[in-house]
């Protein structure tokens, strides 16, 4: 007599069906397993191709980043360049003196005139400014002369 159901015989016929489903689980649960003799060969050799592809990524990786790396670096130095460039351009003098010369029209000019023409009086001021420098360089050498 089985002690939950109070049937005689069940207990055995229940515990075979369950030992049934359980094995068919089991061996459905396992059923993907590959438990053919060369497995570890074959596990191996795919290991081994993926190591390779990830070096291979790795170096690709690596090569684009140095690409990246050298571009940037050019690009730094070209405007390193170019700013030294305009350093030379634009000293304290050519400020100076486009100041001064600033000063002197706003000084002088009536400002009715001034905004009727700002625009000639700015593009004067600004080729002034842009020339500066070689005016500089030529009042020291005749400064120097003298």
């Amino acid at each position: 007599m089985s002690e939950h159901t109070g049937q005689v015989g069940s207990g055995t016929a229940g515990r075979g069906s369950a030992a049934t489903t359980l094995e068919a689980r089991l061996s459905a649960a396992f059923a993907t397993l590959d438990t053919r003799p060369d497995f570890d060969s074959r596990l191996m050799a795919r290991l081994r191709a993926e190591s390779r592809l990830d070096v291979q990524r790795a170096s690709e990786a690596l090569a684009r980043e140095q690409e990246r790396y050298l571009t940037e670096r050019l690009a730094v130095r070209s405007l390193g360049h170019r700013l030294a460039g305009l350093g030379s351009v634009i000293s304290l003098e050519s400020v100076g003196i486009t100041a001064l010369v600033v000063m002197l029209v706003a000084a002088t000019v009536p400002v009715a005139q001034l905004q009727l023409y700002a625009p000639a009086i700015i593009t004067g001021i600004g080729v002034l400014a842009g020339l500066s420098p070689f005016l500089g360089r030529a009042l020291r050498s005749v400064a120097a002369a003298a």
